[in-house]
């Protein structure tokens, strides 16, 4: 049964985050999973070229990793050196070319910015505040261009469906493959300007309660 917090998600009036055409566009569904048959068929290759590959066999103009899904991508990363149970991914991976702009789902105003350089880390980060039906919620934007950090300022408010950002290079993104991450965040506790967006499987229970499907705002119907 939804919680609360999901079936407001549900009810809200949203905006796409992703230019439309690309957001509800033809898509490649990538299962980044432990036992997934994808990593025999890339063996000793490039994963991200293959994905490429696989998008362009099919039309798509953006690929899609997955939520609530066991990874093992994380362990040869700085970020999660020494962590190698932390490995299940919170938030939604939308894989689409460096550039394209992001826009707020719904009203919001600007938390947090910062760039997180760490290899394997977010680079530069949006986190934005939402107030809707009496609840605050955040949404957390990650992996985006270096230029977002000054489009927006810490404070300021953004109108559903307004410009914030782009989405960044390996050069400028923690060193991935461009794409969005994207996710829904309750309660940011004690963080500031970061949130994990890949946490330890025995945590499951809890972190997914607090951090639900991103779906509940990107709404496609093939997740």
């Amino acid at each position: 049964m939804p919680t609360h917090f999901e079936s407001l998600l549900s009810s809200l009036d949203v905006s796409t985050v992703l230019p439309p055409e690309i957001q509800f566009g033809q898509a490649l569904i990538v299962d980044l999973s432990r036992t997934r048959p994808m990593w025999q068929a890339v063996g000793d290759g490039n994963p991200d070229e293959w994905v490429l590959n696989q998008m362009r066999a099919i039309g798509a103009t953006m690929s899609i990793g997955r939520y609530n899904e066991q990874r093992p991508i994380y362990e040869n990363t700085e970020q999660f050196e020494g962590t190698p149970d932390r490995d299940l991914h919170i938030g939604l991976d939308l894989g689409v070319m460096p550039g394209t702009p992001l826009t707020t789902p719904v009203d919001a105003t600007v938390f947090s910015l910062a760039d997180h350089q760490h290899q394997g880390d977010y680079g530069p980060t949006v986190i934005l505040r939402h107030q809707e039906k009496g609840l605050t919620f955040f949404t957390l934007y990650g992996h985006l261009a270096a230029d977002t950090l000054n489009k927006i300022n810490v404070g300021q408010t953004l109108v559903k469906g307004e410009l914030f950002g782009w989405v960044g290079d390996k050069s400028e993104n923690g060193g991935w493959a461009p794409h969005l991450h994207f996710q829904i965040i309750q309660d940011l506790g004690e963080w500031k300007d970061d949130y994990p967006g890949v946490t330890y499987s025995n945590q499951a229970e809890v972190v997914l309660e607090n951090c639900p499907d991103p779906n509940l705002i990107i709404r496609r119907d093939d997740l």
